[in-house]
């Protein structure tokens, strides 16, 4: 096992299990829970400019709701929603983040951003880092 390096952040990608609702299954539910185990910080990334015509509250709670279902001890991990396409968002405030933010914070903290420009990233990251120097450096086992 490699050893991480200090300020170094392990980001791991997993498809969405509600992939599985419209597209071939690519990885089974099994395996991606177990892949989500041994994560620290649960990041949801959404759709903010909603181009994809999905409800990214309804996909939280959905994620959320197959989390517990497998594992409730997934949802005392702390989660942090990635808000992203706001470069494809006209005009100063959006409607889908608005939602977001009045629905799920202050206990989830939602970070509009734009993985195109970068924009909001830097304070993302901040943030998951600041939550991942309250664990230790153990790596999380599971079964």
């Amino acid at each position: 096992m490699r050893k991480r390096e200090p300020n170094q952040l392990i980001v791991a990608v997993s498809f969405s299990i509600l992939a599985k609702q419209q597209f071939t299954i690519l990885i089974n539910a099994e395996q991606f829970l177990k892949h989500i185990e041994r994560t620290k910080v649960i990041i949801h990334m959404i759709d903010a400019a909603s181009v994809e015509g999905r409800d990214p509250i309804a996909d939280i709670k959905a994620i959320n709701n197959e989390l517990e279902k497998y594992n409730p001890d997934l949802l005392k991990r702390p989660q942090v929603i990635a808000a992203n396409k706001i470069d494809a968002i006209y005009g100063d405030t959006n409607e889908v983040i608005d939602g977001i933010k009045k629905e799920f914070e202050p206990d989830i903290k939602v970070f509009p951003i734009s993985a195109v420009s970068g924009k909001g990233l830097k304070e993302l990251l901040f943030y998951v880092r600041s939550l991942l120097d309250q664990f230790d450096d153990a790596p999380v086992v599971y079964q």
